[in-house]
């Protein structure tokens, strides 16, 4: 990450442009093959829409992203103890896009080393879409410091008694040598209707990593329904023939 990329946190102002984007791998086909292999672990889907999954076009668009990189010190307390947990965190996520709010985070991560340096104009730079980048860095760092902090505690959770852990809290926070960067980040869309609902899968085009919510096939969870209650009944056949 270049300094002259990198934003003051303490700014809040208009996002300015961006000037780190990483690049599609990913082509469409090899797009659609990771979504279909997510979908297939997934075997509740209905079929109907996996094979529209496997016809409908593909989407490339650029999520304009905030990542953030620092080194946290957090200081916690519980019952008769106190402590100190620190936690380096690079490529942090968060959507400068308040339409795209899940995705960057769902898709990472986002290896650090595919981000590069745009010169110029950045539409110039891939003629793909865009989102707009309206969240500016103060707004978006109070969002990267709640998943910061979610982090800090669980770590320091486990490492005390489990008797302990929901009664530790966090006393403060500080976040030396904060660093962030508006990117331009990869992603190919597929929607596909279910039942007159849109389901949207979404595809890390650096990586290939997928995420979305996908309709569950209703014949098919009776199926497993029914199989569990056969299963339940085989036992019990079984305990009162023992008996």
């Amino acid at each position: 990450m270049s300094a002259d990329a990198e934003t003051q946190i303490a700014e809040a102002s208009p996002p300015p442009a961006p000037r780190l984007m990483a690049p599609f791998v990913l082509t469409e086909s090899d797009a659609r093959a990771a979504a279909l292999a997510w979908l297939g672990a997934r075997w509740l889907t209905p079929w109907t829409f996996v094979r529209q999954a496997r016809r409908d076009p593909l989407a490339a668009s650029y999520v304009p992203s905030w990542m953030f990189s620092a080194h946290a010190v957090a200081h916690w307390e519980g019952p008769g103890l106190r402590g100190i947990v620190e936690m380096d965190f690079g490529g942090l996520p968060v959507s400068a896009d308040p339409a795209a709010d899940t995705l960057p985070e769902s898709l990472a991560p986002w290896p650090a080393h595919t981000l590069r340096a745009v010169d110029g104009d950045v539409p110039q730079a891939d003629d793909r879409p865009r989102g707009r980048a309206t969240r500016d860095v103060a707004d978006a760092a109070t969002l990267a410091h709640q998943r910061m902090e979610r982090d800090l505690i669980a770590t320091a959770r486990a490492s005390q008694p489990a008797k302990q852990r929901d009664k530790l809290r966090l006393l403060g926070v500080e976040y030396p040598r904060e660093t962030a960067a508006l990117a331009l980040l990869p992603v190919w869309a597929l929607d596909c209707v279910h039942l007159g609902r849109s389901h949207r899968i979404a595809i890390n085009g650096t990586t290939g990593r997928v995420s979305g919510r996908v309709p569950a096939s209703v014949t098919r969870i009776a199926v497993v329904a029914a199989a569990l209650l056969a299963l339940l009944a085989a036992v019990a056949w079984r305990a009162l023939a023992d008996a």
